[in-house]
């Protein structure tokens, strides 16, 4: 009988995590997916403005997570309430998740570390938290390329009945 509690158990908790990634996965590519791949090279001068030379590539993923301020700890219990539920940016789901991108430990690269990678930035991700009946979520992307050159945004998700959405996204920073 107690083997079977057992089992019974260890399947249950097997099932919940492998839920827990795929939603993870989901929430995760979504908001990657909108990470800024193109943008405008410094203008010297005005009258450049309509010569606008855009430069695209390529990004590298900060396997660390982005901490949550008390600020944005604020708008995460406004929007979520106060029992939200946080899923942890564990380093070996996150791997899997971006298997096919570059990943590097550190927020920011120099110019020699992004030429070595080929990379253009890094873009960071926080936590992703969740309302307590699952049905929305909260995460932060911070993009850096250069010192004058960044931004951080907070995505707000709900969940459908296929997947999720981005209902809201705000700029909390940009350089």
């Amino acid at each position: 009988m107690r083997l079977i509690i057992l089992s019974i158990l260890f399947i249950n908790i097997s099932c919940n995590k492998s839920t827990v990634f795929a939603e993870k996965s989901k929430i995760y590519s979504l908001v990657y997916a909108e990470k800024i791949d193109k943008f405008p090279r410094n203008i010297s001068k005005q009258n450049e403005i309509n010569k606008l030379e855009f430069i695209t590539g390529k990004y590298a993923v900060n396997e660390v997570p982005v901490k949550i301020k008390l600020a944005v700890k604020n708008i995460i219990i406004e929007k979520l309430g106060k029992d939200f539920f946080v899923v942890n940016h564990d380093l070996n789901s996150f791997h899997k998740i971006f298997k096919n991108e570059k990943l590097t430990n550190k927020p920011n690269l120099n110019i020699e570390e992004k030429a070595a990678l080929n990379m253009i930035g890094t873009i960071s991700l926080s936590n992703i938290y969740l309302s307590e009946d699952r049905r929305s979520a909260i995460l932060i992307m911070n993009t850096f390329r250069e010192k004058l050159d960044s931004n951080s945004v907070l995505f707000e998700l709900e969940k459908l009945n296929d997947g999720w959405a981005i209902k809201y996204k705000r700029t909390l920073s940009f350089s």
